[in-house]
């Protein structure tokens, strides 16, 4: 049962795994220097997320979050026309955990993040297919 639905999430987040609107809104300082982002297996993701404060974002669309999701997670959908100025309102003086199903989207996700001076992003390698596959729950 395990394997069928990491194999869901795996084929899912790969199908769904779309180009995530061009930051339009926000101009760029090229001297700025661009933190990089702090990628984090599934067990140091969840001990960052159990015993750190910050903001949790399942990147996903509603549909699959239905399915499942890292509990206490906020969803702000990439493919969303509003994505970019939710995701922007986010404090910048706290850690922000992204995922996805695959790590693709959360990745983009992230990229738009540091763009905009944000420096500590934390995203989930592997998404939450690697989560499920380390043998943690979901909502």
């Amino acid at each position: 049962m395990k394997k069928s639905i990491l194999l869901f999430f795996l084929l899912a987040g790969l199908y769904s795994c779309g180009e995530p609107k061009q930051q339009t809104s926000q101009e760029i300082d090229s001297s700025q220097e661009i933190a990089p982002i702090q990628v984090l297996t599934a067990a140091e993701f969840k001990s960052q997320v159990d015993h750190k404060a910050g903001i949790l974002i399942d990147v996903r669309t509603p549909g699959e979050v239905a399915q499942g999701k890292i509990a206490g997670a906020t969803n702000l959908d990439i493919n969303s026309p509003e994505f970019e100025q939710e995701i922007l309102q986010l404090p910048k003086n706290q850690d922000i955990y992204l995922y996805c199903s695959a790590g693709i989207r959360s990745q983009k996700a992230a990229d738009l993040l540091l763009k905009n001076g944000y420096k500590q992003v934390f995203h989930l390698d592997g998404g939450l297919a690697s989560w499920i596959e380390a043998g943690y729950l979901t909502d």
